[in-house]
């Protein structure tokens, strides 16, 4: 073969480079997931903990309510947060998948130009052989 090198080894060098920052960003989200997992279940223990305490001034009444409330907010808050970081997470899964897609036919390539490199390198090899049989048949 004329040219020996694969012409689209750049390409898939950036394709397959864009393939593994993709795969850490899933990495990445899943930690993400599990962290605001972690959070939710920790808010949702401390609300699920509360209790007001009886026989208090209405003040305090009032003061403990507000605390109930803000816990219950503060699940809520945690929940929206575990749920965006499942969105966030299946949004990078989904990068990831269309990267490796975009790899694999360059990867095919690379491979049908290796195999046609090494029988062009059989086939030289072979004439070369052949040409060196025949001329020891020729000089015998």
């Amino acid at each position: 073969m004329a040219g020996r090198a694969f012409r689209l080894a750049a390409v898939l060098r950036v394709r397959e480079i864009q393939e593994r920052h993709a795969k850490g960003e899933v990495g990445l989200a899943q930690q993400q997931v599990l962290s605001a997992q972690q959070e939710a279940a920790q808010r949702l223990v401390m609300a699920q903990r509360w209790r007001p305490t009886p026989g208090v001034s209405v003040e305090q009444f009032r003061a403990e309510l507000a605390h109930g409330l803000a816990l219950s907010a503060n699940v809520a808050t945690a929940q929206a947060a575990l749920t965006a970081a499942q969105e966030v997470l299946s949004q990078r899964q989904a990068d990831w998948q269309h990267a490796k897609q975009r790899v694999k036919p360059l990867e095919r390539l690379a491979e049908h130009h290796a195999e046609a490199v090494h029988a062009a390198e059989v086939k030289t090899d072979q004439a070369a052989a052949d040409e060196v049989a025949a001329t020891r048949w020729r000089r015998g």
